[in-house]
């Protein structure tokens, strides 16, 4: 399974879990990253990505959005 991480630019996808603990698994859910959620990835940057979540924008760092596991949405 991919993880949010490998995402390439203005591609979307499904979050299905979330592999990390304590308050930094609380402030994703908190930002709108729970499972089901739909993510594009907006901006591509060296360690760092953002995602477009519920009409937002929030950047994450490589090491913690690959603990987010993903699927592909299907056209």
């Amino acid at each position: 399974m991919r993880s949010l991480a490998q995402l390439e630019r203005d591609e979307k996808c499904r979050v299905e879990r979330l592999l990390l603990a304590g308050d930094m698994k609380r402030r994703l859910m908190d930002l709108g990253f729970t499972k089901g959620t739909t993510v594009t990835c907006v901006l591509c940057g060296s360690g760092i990505k953002a995602y477009l979540v519920r009409g937002a924008v929030i950047a994450l760092r490589n090491e913690d959005a690959d603990k987010v596991p993903v699927s592909e949405i299907k056209n």
